[in-house]
């Protein structure tokens, strides 16, 4: 078995450290996801052009790469879009934005949380549902997080998180104080 294709060792599993120093809490989380949701994950490179009005080349990539996905990810899914940057930043946005925001919260900026949604209802008229035996509940959020970017290209991620979203997270505060986020 060639050694890329181990279960744990050198960068298995995946940690990253982020300091903030604006920060009163030490933030830690986890996001354990499993093959099928990784199978289905795309990234692609647009051209101003290729976003068109209203971002309608990134929802029909998006749409798209769910529809290859079929039920691959284990549907119902939470999705992770990633916008912006370069390549390697659009998939870190997108693994951040389906594993790291809660799946009920609305993005702070008005549009994009009106893309999420709109991005949700077209999910979910797939009629992929559960499983991918068809029905209503394809897609249980869909969280999009953009960064600024050079303005000849877009790179856009879509990151496929399964229903089970075995994921947690704790802030702790210099008192001793515990918050748990999920």
């Amino acid at each position: 078995r060639p050694e890329f294709a181990l279960n744990s060792g050198v960068g298995v599993p995946n940690m990253e450290l982020e300091y903030e120093p604006t920060l009163n809490f030490m933030e830690i989380l986890i996001s354990f996801k499993g093959c099928g949701a990784e199978l289905g994950n795309a990234i692609r490179i647009f051209t101003p052009a290729q976003i068109g009005e209203d971002a309608k080349g990134i929802k029909e990539f998006v749409i798209d790469t769910v529809i290859k996905a079929g039920g691959k990810p284990c549907p119902p899914i939470a999705l992770g879009v990633g916008i912006g940057g370069q390549m390697d930043v659009a998939a870190k946005l997108s693994r951040r934005a389906v594993s790291v925001r809660k799946w009920t919260d609305h993005s702070p900026d008005p549009e994009i949380a009106r893309m999420e949604e709109e991005i949700l209802g077209m999910i979910n008229q797939l009629g992929i549902g559960p499983g991918g035996v068809g029905g209503k509940a394809t897609a249980l959020a869909v969280k999009i997080e953009s960064a600024y970017t050079h303005i000849a290209i877009c790179p856009v991620a879509v990151n496929f998180h399964c229903w089970v979203a075995r994921r947690g997270g704790m802030r702790i505060y210099p008192t001793g104080r515990i918050e748990y986020l999920f």
